[in-house]
């Protein structure tokens, strides 16, 4: 029994010994075949169909880009291609590297590169619409930013024109007013009660005072007609030479009076316009007093008027004191003044050049400056004749 026994665990070690020489002798050539024979490091690994599944992926991905693989197995310093894209150049850079089989003891060495050759075109294409959408929404928001500064400032600037109006329209009839009221207790007077020639003196006062506003008042009225386009333009055949002279000869006593003197020089050989004579007259009157009041020397104003092609010409220069490009560029605004501090020695309400501008226009006409400080003003008018 125990010599039995012996034989069969004799045998049984016998087999076990030659099972694992077997298996070592196995391993040995297992891994002499993996080391030398890199296809067969990639069994079990879809290397036919690898281009598909990389595009597959990559589109499922939002990528649609061409693109470099190889499948590379690295030993120290050295690197085995063992598969790769057809036009793939030898060494890919920049490109994406990945572990096929890092938790394969004998096949951790093995590696997937994947290069993008227009990849930098393609992500600034991605942020292309990013970009863009980012410059317009930054050009909306200063240019909202502009608008809202551009309306601030202006609506400031119109507050500042209507203050000034109204304390240019104060003053304006402040002095008629109390001349009137003056006037009305010189009349109350025991001293002027009954006695005729003072009594016609203070009523000529009154009257003439009373003219003045109602004057005044009209010329806001137009502006607010002209404003709403409601002006009012009855146009007949008349001879602008006959209302040019005219309104001179009624300005002449105010330049006579600061010792000066206007000019007429009225050499158009057409002078028939088709126009409101009301409206051309008031026109010239108001370029007129304008070149009378803005001078600090004796006024010297030339009217001329010439022919150009089938266009009436009419040429108003002055001495006076001039203005700026900053002024010129505002002249014909409504309400605006020449800024002068707070001293009101020209009377007016800044309504004369924007009226004038109304009607060189309502008649198919167009009105110039030509100005620079301390040499004068030139105003030049066109029309069809």
């Amino acid at each position: 029994m125990d010599e039995h026994s012996t034989r069969a665990e004799e045998e049984k070690a016998r087999v076990i010994e030659e099972k694992l020489e077997q298996f070592n002798k196995n391993m040995e050539e297992w891994v002499v075949e993996y080391s030398f024979d890199p296809n067969k490091m990639l069994d079990n690994f879809p290397v036919s169909n690898l281009d598909t599944l990389l595009r597959n992926a990559l589109f499922s991905r939002g990528i649609d880009l061409p693109f470099y693989y190889q499948v590379v197995q690295e030993a120290g310093d050295s690197v085995n291609v063992i598969s790769s894209t057809k036009a793939a150049p030898p060494e890919l850079k920049t490109a994406f590297k990945v572990n096929l089989f890092p938790n394969d003891f004998f096949r951790k060495n093995m590696y997937l590169l994947l290069s993008f050759p227009s990849k930098n075109s393609y992500i600034f294409k991605s942020l292309t619409l990013l970009i863009t959408g980012s410059v317009v929404f930054t050009l909306i928001i200063l240019t909202t930013f502009w608008f809202t500064i551009f309306y601030m400032l202006k609506q400031k600037k119109m507050s500042q024109i209507k203050t000034d109006f109204i304390n240019n329209m104060t003053h304006e009839f402040k002095t008629p007013i109390a001349t009137i009221g003056l006037a009305a207790d010189a009349l109350s007077s025991p001293k002027v009660f009954g006695q005729t020639d003072p009594t016609k003196y203070y009523l000529g006062i009154i009257r003439q005072e009373n003219k003045r506003m109602n004057s005044q008042v009209e010329k806001v009225l137009q502006m607010a007609l002209i404003e709403r386009g409601n002006i009012h333009i009855e146009p007949q055949p008349m001879n602008a030479h006959e209302a040019i002279e005219h309104t001179i000869d009624v300005l002449q006593l105010s330049a006579q009076q600061k010792n000066g003197r206007i000019i007429s020089v009225l050499r158009a050989s057409c002078d028939q316009l088709l126009a409101d004579e009301v409206h051309f007259t008031n026109l010239v009157n108001n370029l007129l007093d304008n070149a009378i009041k803005y001078t600090e020397k004796p006024p010297e104003i030339v009217v001329e008027t010439y022919n150009q092609q089938n266009l009436l010409i009419i040429r108003i220069a002055d001495n006076g004191v001039g203005m700026t490009k900053e002024v010129q560029q505002h002249i014909f605004d409504q309400f605006y003044r020449r800024p002068s501090g707070n001293i009101h020695n020209v009377k007016g309400f800044g309504l004369g050049l924007s009226y004038v501008k109304a009607i060189v226009t309502a008649h198919g006409g167009t009105i110039q400056v030509h100005s620079e400080p301390g040499n004068g003003s030139i105003f030049t008018l066109t029309f069809n004749c």
